[in-house]
This record gives structure tokens, C-alpha cells and sequence, in this order.
């Protein structure tokens, strides 16, 4: 848990120091297009996500899945892209690896450009292992939907960092992937 409590209070100095750096921060597009601007934006960078997983015999962890994404669209409009992630966790006697692959739909909320909400839906696997004989104990495809509330922190005109904060939802059987998950996003393109 001290790793959840550590992350829970970066998410939140972080949003609150969101607002006042948003305003002495560098000028992005999106702070200066009107409404009815045909300007393209663009992104593509690491993505950093936490979850907390469950498994078979009472195993569950804080799981670190690490990926990528990339979105384009035009600024006054919802941009699409494409996520892939991938993460593990070990117990003392179990392994669970997953992959998640998806496609993600955004836009801002009209009063404030730099706080999003996106949902990104996609499938993904999971192999549930037993550390001592390498044996899978539990494979299988799974399907998920997970939308996220997001902040931007702009860092310069073609660097933004990203928070988001979502929840999971997925049709998983015999592991439990569903529930809240914490997002970081360190993009390069167009803003």
C-alpha cells in the first residue's frame, strides 16, 4: 500500500499545481485557436499506467503497465489514436503477465482545453504462471473499455505530460483486472 499512497499523492500534487503552472506555462495551440479552427494536433509518447490486480489463491499486487499511444484529429474536435500496453506482477508463488492493445477516442471539455475525457476500448491477454514450474495455470483473451478523466501539463510548445485517472471494466474469469488505474503520458507532437 505505501506505493498506492505515494502514487495517490503525486496524482494530487500534481493536479493542484495543474492549474497554476497552466496559467505562466508555455502558449499552445489550443489556448489560441478559435472554435471553428481546422488546425491538426497530434501526439505520440511512453505511457506509465498503475493498476491493482487479483489472481487465483488470494494473490493479488500493484501492477505497472508500461506502453505506448499516439492520437491525431483536429483540435476542435474528438481525436482518435491507438494504445498498446504491457505489464507484470510477481507473488511469492504466482506470475500474471498481460497485454492490452486498443483504440482511444478524446476531447476536451469546451470551458477548459487542458482537462480531457477519452475512452479508450480494445482487448487484450493475460497468462496467469506458477513461479516454481513455469506452468501456465490460467490463459485467456479478454476484452476491456476504460474511460479517464485527464489533465494536461504542458512542458513546452511539443511536450506535454499527461495525468489521467480512470476506471477498468473488462470480462475477465479467474484474475481480476477490473478497477481503478492511474495514467502517465509523456507526449511529443503538436498541442
Amino acid at each position: 500500500m505505501k506505493l498506492l499512497t505515494r502514487l495517490l499523492l503525486a496524482v494530487f500534487l500534481v493536479f493542484v499545481s495543474l492549474p497554476a503552472y497552466c496559467i505562466s506555462g508555455p502558449i499552445l495551440i489550443m489556448d489560441t485557436e478559435p472554435a471553428e479552427s481546422e488546425a491538426f494536433v497530434y501526439g505520440i509518447g511512453p505511457v506509465i499506467k498503475y493498476k491493482h490486480v487479483k489472481g487465483l489463491d488470494d494473490f493479488e499486487g500493484d501492477m505497472g503497465v508500461f506502453g505506448a499511444r499516439a492520437y491525431l484529429g483536429r483540435i476542435n474536435d474528438p481525436q482518435f489514436g491507438i494504445m498498446y500496453g504491457m505489464g507484470s506482477v510477481k507473488g511469492e508463488a504466482y506470475k500474471l503477465e498481460i497485454k492490452m492493445t486498443g483504440a482511444t477516442i478524446e476531447d476536451s471539455f469546451r470551458e477548459d482545453p487542458r482537462v480531457r475525457w477519452r475512452v479508450t476500448c480494445g482487448i487484450g491477454n493475460y497468462d496467469y504462471t506458477s513461479r516454481a514450474s513455469s506452468r501456465s495455470l490460467k490463459s485467456s483473451s479478454f476484452g476491456f473499455l476504460e474511460p479517464q478523466i485527464v489533465g494536461v501539463l504542458p512542458l513546452s510548445r511539443h511536450i506535454v505530460l499527461e495525468f489521467a485517472l480512470g476506471y477498468t471494466f473488462t470480462n475477465t474469469k479467474g484474475v481480476r483486472l477490473e478497477g481503478v488505474a492511474f495514467n502517465s503520458e509523456l507526449l511529443l507532437g503538436r498541442f
